[in-house]
């Protein structure tokens, strides 16, 4: 008997926790689009405003930043300046893909990643402010929709998986 109350409260808890994890990784796809974003309004700074290079943009702007998401932005401009013959979206697509499987990002984000360096790397600045901007405004929307999402199902998956895991016991008893 003990040794069903055991396993009924390990499934219990085993599920319990998936339904958090679950909501977590919703709120740690936001924690990232927010850094993500403040890296590239420190990328447009430094372009538009210091008029730094890109390769200089990226360096500061991954400094600042700190951690994974700014170590993208320092590979980028390290490989600007040692393959200088090389365009710059497939110096962008090769960091971008070696780093997407380390985040909680979906396909969608990753792509908007993805096409966000394809018209930086050879445009005039005018053109290049415009594309930081749009990048810009489709963060913005995409953390709006994360926002309503989370709202509507962080508890869900929560109590989802509690009451999955009870369901279960209940089932196994």
């Amino acid at each position: 008997m003990f040794l069903k109350v055991l396993g009924a409260f390990l499934v219990v808890l085993s599920c319990s926790r998936l339904g958090v994890y679950m909501a977590a990784r919703l709120s740690e796809r936001r924690g990232l689009l927010k850094k993500i974003r403040v890296m590239v309004i420190h990328l447009r700074g430094e372009i538009l405003y210091a008029n730094a290079p890109l390769y200089e943009g990226f360096q500061k702007a991954g400094r600042r930043a700190g951690g994974r998401e700014g170590l993208l932005f320092e590979t980028v401009s390290e490989q600007l300046l040692k393959e200088q013959g090389k365009e710059f979206f497939a110096i962008w697509q090769d960091a971008v893909t070696s780093y997407l499987p380390q985040t909680p990002l979906i396909k969608e984000e990753g792509e908007q990643l993805l096409a966000f360096g394809e018209h930086l790397g050879y445009l005039d600045r005018e053109m290049q402010e415009r594309t930081l901007s749009l990048y810009l405004e489709e963060l913005e929307r995409e953390m709006e929709e994360l926002n309503q999402e989370i709202a509507q199902k962080g508890r869900l998956y929560t109590s989802a998986g509690i009451l999955t895991g009870l369901f279960l016991a209940v089932i196994f008893i």
